[in-house]
């Protein structure tokens, strides 16, 4: 019977087609943005520029994985989530108007913030997997929710060629941002951090994943043992073996289109449902690895390790293989090479059964953090591999520098798949239990204090990046200084009036979104939204002139919307009614001291 826990693992794999249609549309897309005989649009970027391109999502990617599986254990997986997928659906719906009036550099803003923000999705998706899911149900359903990554891949090089032969490279983006916007409505409606926080979901299904999950009881948050997991060999195994899987999948994500035009005389890029194939076998293949372990589960063929690391093998030794394979097709064998393509991607879905869910099975209640650990790693590793390759092939239409290539290629998938086999587990780690709580004596100087001291520089930054732009477009626009910007006194107020475009539109909402997800992910948010803005400020203004500015304004003022409502909400929840007056005169004088401070220091510099 369908309960609620299906609701949250289809809302999650439409989460994960989303996320892969908005990762990868750039690769179409850009096709579409640098062919000279689309007319007028067009960028003449040469291609070691769009190859920038390309990698600025890993650049941000990686910044967020190992602090993201903490962020989703402290405040739940479904903040994180949400504000991934709409900070991608924003940013989605701004790269077109970026790039034309940024250029290339903006571009390259937009896909490292998409980036950045899709660092928590695959730790904040073990997280509510380990939350929602019941162990028997484990491999089909996680099985299903992952697959949504190589479906959204199918789907957008499948339609961006359509969508921009019809309404241009633009509404590739726009399409992606207005699907992202319909999900994130959806699923502040139907989503929920894990079944004791769900109001929709009936006690009898509550008790029988808490049961399936040993979580019957209210659940604490529980310390992290960062030394205990960071010298566990099954964990380490687990590092090893995403590494080698992310080494050979990207090296082919990355090479095989060049491998396809150079040696085989095919240009598998021009083709978008070529290029789709193999993802979509992967995709298909992953039901029947999922159904099939969970089967094998039921009837206790087989421990749950081993299940696991059968189906890892599968999907490390069989490209492993396969990829050998390819390295002696025959020039101008298209179809032998695509099927061996298909197979090597295709296996690549055993892993989604295998060691992917083994972070859950050892330590559900940190899983969150462990994959965000392996996942950090792994995608260095997605940066590194195209590099390694791109020394080794010095002449890309030898054969035997590709061969070079996916020898390389298949010995990693081999080798570090051997010593997951080796030294891998899904026994659930002792670490992963609660410890007894030590009581801790109350202090004359108390939390609360250090809450009103951080939410005292929380305003005073705030309202610092709010008023610089005052005393600095008096330094941008003084024709003494070198390369002085030219604007009028209109084109000035329009730049200073771009903060509260953004800054009025969150003031009711965010309110409610205090209210419901805690203040402190919004404030924390506002904060670093407006310091990553701030840093790209001067770079903005240079290559995208009053316009890139006022856009980059507005985005801080988005993100300070919820500064004031935010910030009552904390004070409601931290200051006793006895402190109340002074310390929320603490607080909020912070904006006024920043204010004198920002003229006193624009002046003396």
């Amino acid at each position: 019977m369908l309960g609620v826990r299906h609701v949250q693992v289809v809302m999650l794999f439409f989460a994960m087609v989303i996320c892969f249609t908005m990762r990868v549309n750039i690769s179409m897309a850009i096709v579409a943005m640098t062919d000279s005989s689309a007319g007028e649009g067009v960028f003449d970027w040469s291609m070691q520029t769009q190859s920038v391109i390309l990698s600025s999502f890993f650049w941000g990617y990686i910044v967020l994985q190992i602090p993201s599986g903490e962020l989703a254990a402290r405040y739940g997986g479904m903040i994180l989530i949400t504000i991934c997928i709409a900070v991608n659906s924003a940013v989605s719906l701004l790269i077109p108007i970026a790039t034309y009036y940024g250029g290339w550099q903006m571009l390259c803003g937009c896909r490292v913030l998409q980036g950045l923000s899709q660092g928590c999705l695959y730790p904040t998706m073990h997280n509510l997997i380990g939350k929602w899911v019941p162990l028997e149900e484990k491999s089909r359903l996680g099985t299903l929710i992952y697959g949504g990554a190589q479906l959204g891949t199918v789907i957008q090089l499948v339609v961006s060629g359509f969508i921009a032969n019809s309404w241009g490279w633009p509404a590739i983006f726009y399409v992606n941002g207005a699907t992202g916007a319909i999900w994130v409505v959806a699923y502040v409606f139907l989503g929920s951090d894990s079944p004791q926080r769900s109001k929709m979901i009936g006690n009898t299904e509550r008790l029988y994943i808490q049961t399936s999950l040993g979580q019957v009881g209210e659940q604490k948050r529980l310390p992290t043992p960062w030394k205990k997991i960071s010298t566990n060999l099954s964990f380490i195994s687990l590092i090893v073996v995403h590494c080698g899987h992310n080494w050979g999948f990207w090296t082919l994500m990355t090479e095989m289109p060049s491998y396809m035009k150079q040696v085989l005389g095919v240009d598998i890029k021009a083709n978008g449902l070529m290029s789709a194939l193999p993802y979509l076998a992967m995709y298909v293949l992953s039901f029947p690895f999922g159904f099939l372990s969970d089967y094998v589960l039921e009837k206790k063929w087989l421990s749950i390790s081993t299940c696991r690391k059968l189906s890892s093998s599968i999907g490390e030794y069989g490209p492993g293989l396969a990829l050998i394979a390819l390295c002696y097709v025959p020039p101008g064998d298209v179809m032998l090479a695509v099927t061996l393509l298909t197979v090597v991607v295709g296996l690549n879905a055993g892993h989604m059964t295998g060691y992917l869910l083994v972070h859950i099975d050892m330590a559900p209640n940190f899983a969150g953090t462990m994959m965000g650990i392996t996942n950090f790693f792994a995608n260095v590793i997605s940066i590194i591999a195209p590099l390694v390759a791109g020394l080794i092939l010095q002449d890309e239409t030898d054969p035997t520098q590709w061969r070079q290539v996916f020898y390389v290629s298949s010995a990693i998938y081999i080798l570090t798949n051997t010593f997951f086999v080796i030294f891998g587990t899904s026994e659930r780690q002792s670490w992963n239990e609660p410890v007894t709580d030590q009581a801790t004596a109350d202090k004359i100087f108390g939390i609360r204090h250090l809450q009103v001291l951080l939410l005292f520089f929380a305003l005073v930054l705030g309202f610092a990046m709010r008023v610089n732009i005052s005393m600095a477009i008096v330094a941008m626009t003084d024709k003494r200084s070198e390369e002085p910007f030219d604007w009028s006194m209109q084109t000035q107020s329009v730049v200073f009036s771009s903060f509260f475009w953004g800054y009025i539109v969150l003031q009711i909402p965010s309110g409610e979104l205090a209210a419901r997800y805690g203040g402190m992910i919004l404030i924390t948010s506002a904060i670093a939204v407006n310091s990553v803005v701030s840093l790209v400020i001067p770079y903005g203004a240079y290559h995208g002139g009053w316009q890139g500015l006022c856009l980059l304004r507005g985005i801080q003022g988005l993100s300070q919307g919820c500064l004031f409502p935010t910030t009552h909400h904390l004070i409601g929840k931290w200051v006793p009614l006895e402190e109340k007056s002074r310390f929320g005169t603490l607080i909020y004088g912070g904006n006024m001291k920043i204010k004198n401070i920002q003229l006193v220091t624009k002046t003396l510099s």
